[in-house]
């Protein structure tokens, strides 16, 4: 099926990357034709065109501090990681994304809010949107490519959010990926459904989707991330850096946000061995699509 469907594809440039060619592919079945070659040929458009629109009161993360596989075009164009959120829902996947390898430094994406940032609010603090959906309808059989988040207030000392999974083999069941991103269908879309702080921030399919983080929940040790092999340093979170990046010390807050391939990562339940791959993933990572914020301030 996917021969055929890039095939009958060709006239609106299907040049799919292989986890997102896999996923459309599936999506097929889903999908009347006209919908899916509307969202291929959209991911003609250059991303450097785009630009993002929130909801008042929150903010996208729009600047790429660190992107090693950026090409500068398709679906390797860091730029459309920063371009504006662009879900599509329970059955298909966004096409407005920038690819991450599943290991090697490329698996890795660290972008910025410019000018400024994220203190701990009530509630989620920041929602990282990837483009997982359903297969064939069913939300416990999903597409997914699972991301590793870590936060920082200065670039060099990270702290995240002590991801679990709880699965040997690998699951297409989000329930087993637990504070991972990359996990939950995305809603929100800046073009053709737009909403309010309040609904985007609201979990569930009522609200605007993606993979919702609190810094209430950062830890420290070295439960916080995982050892990937794709960043220099990942050595855990010290115990003073909590506080610092939920802006209760030092005026500090969240600057930057880093989003690892779970592929590139040990996971310490299994020995030492990487988080598992979907086996039909076809060796492609997480296609991240955006990052917005709430309880954003300015920063000097």
């Amino acid at each position: 099926m996917k021969r055929l469907s890039c095939m009958m594809l060709v006239a609106a440039s299907c040049s799919l990357p292989f986890a997102e060619q896999r996923k459309q592919d599936s999506a097929v079945t889903a999908l009347p034709l006209l919908a899916l070659l509307g969202a291929v040929s959209g991911s003609s458009v250059s991303c450097s065109s785009l630009s993002a629109s929130t909801p008042s009161g929150t903010a996208a993360a729009d600047r790429i501090t660190s992107a090693p596989g950026d090409a500068g075009s398709g679906f390797f164009d860091a730029r459309c990681s920063i371009d504006g959120v662009r879900g599509m829902g329970d059955n298909q996947g966004s096409t407005d994304v920038f690819s991450l390898a599943a290991t090697g430094s490329s698996s890795v994406l660290v972008l910025e809010w410019n000018g400024k940032k994220i203190t701990n609010g009530v509630g989620a603090d920041f929602i990282v949107f990837e483009n997982s959906f359903n297969q064939n309808g069913n939300a416990t059989t999903r597409f997914m490519e699972p991301v590793i988040v870590e936060v920082s207030y200065d670039g060099s000392h990270w702290c995240g959010f002590n991801p679990i999974y709880s699965s040997g083999t690998y699951s297409q069941n989000p329930a087993n990926w637990t504070r991972f991103a990359g996990t939950t269908n995305s809603y929100f879309n800046q073009d053709s459904n737009f909403m309010n702080a309040t609904t985007l921030f609201t979990s569930g399919s009522s609200g605007g989707g993606g993979d919702q983080f609190d810094l209430s929940n950062l830890v420290t040790g070295a439960t916080s991330g995982y050892n990937c092999s794709a960043v220099a340093s990942n050595s855990g979170c010290a115990a003073g850096d909590v506080s610092q990046l939920q802006g209760t010390s030092s005026g500090q807050g969240v600057v930057y946000v880093r989003m690892i391939a779970a592929t590139a990562c040990t996971n310490p339940n299994a020995g030492g061995a990487t988080f598992p791959q979907d086996s039909g993933a076809y060796g492609g990572g997480p296609d991240m699509d955006g990052v917005i914020a709430r309880n954003v301030v300015s920063r000097p």
